[in-house]
């Protein structure tokens, strides 16, 4: 089954491509947009921020981007398969 049928998202692959480099460059003072480790950290926060439009700081990501994040945080919390962001 593919993510666009509901299955199972990866970082490399499906969450990653989203944040460009000057996303990563703004946040780099904080943690590494890149990097799998610093995003399920701090997922909820970056899911916080995506759905209030104030990330990425030059305006907010079409639904279909954040509703592809929020899903990759919901599986991981509740399903535990290890795949968050």
């Amino acid at each position: 089954m593919s993510p666009e049928d509901g299955g199972p998202l990866t970082f490399e692959k499906d969450i990653k491509p989203l944040f460009r480099t000057k996303d990563r460059e703004a946040m780099a003072a904080i943690f590494d947009l890149w990097s799998y480790r610093d995003v399920t950290e701090h997922a909820n926060a970056i899911l916080s921020q995506l759905r209030a439009g104030s990330m990425p700081c030059d305006g907010p990501w079409p639904t279909d981007r954040t509703v592809k994040s929020a899903r990759v945080v919901y599986d991981d919390h509740h399903t535990n398969l290890g795949y968050c962001f």
